[in-house]
């Protein structure tokens, strides 16, 4: 959090802008990160899905979603560590994570945010679930990291007002 904290922090008193001039190359490199997560996932490798946060990374999920059904937050590596290894051991063991990027805005030269959408089927104990995920990236020692990930599932549509 507290790296989160910083860049809003930092970001407000420049006067930042949401708007960066990135290279592609980040953008790609952000992508190759979230296949990279997908497959560690999709692997049960907990020690490979660590190195995929900041220390301080929040994980934060809505009801019925896709990494806690009863929806809950997670502040801090090991706590998001420990989610998961309970979650990838028991009702969704064995299950396929897939993330696409649908957007990704550079905040600045080492700060992204991305949306898109995440789908996890193949659970034992609940059906397939798509939902929708934002997250915010950092980029440390020439590394993209998530210091804040949020997934949530929109409610269904409903017909529009008359």
């Amino acid at each position: 959090m507290k790296t989160l904290s910083a860049i809003l922090i930092s970001m407000a008193v420049s006067g930042a802008t949401l708007a960066w001039a990135a290279g592609p190359k980040d953008e790609e490199d952000i992508k190759f990160q979230i296949a990279a997560f997908d497959e560690a996932w999709n692997k049960g490798d907990l020690g490979a899905l660590g190195a995929f946060f900041t220390d301080d990374a929040t994980l934060i999920t809505d009801d019925a979603t896709l990494t806690d059904p009863m929806g809950m937050d997670f502040t801090g590596k090991a706590a998001i560590m420990e989610h998961f290894k309970f979650m990838l051991t028991g009702p969704m063991k064995g299950s396929k994570h897939k993330m696409a990027a649908r957007r990704i805005q550079f905040v600045g030269p080492d700060v992204a945010v991305g949306d898109g959408s995440i789908e996890v089927g193949g659970m034992q104990a609940m059906p397939a679930v798509r939902a929708k995920g934002i997250a915010v990236f950092v980029k440390i020692k020439g590394k993209w990291l998530y210091a804040s990930l949020r997934a949530f599932v929109h409610m269904p549509a409903v017909s529009p007002r008359k």
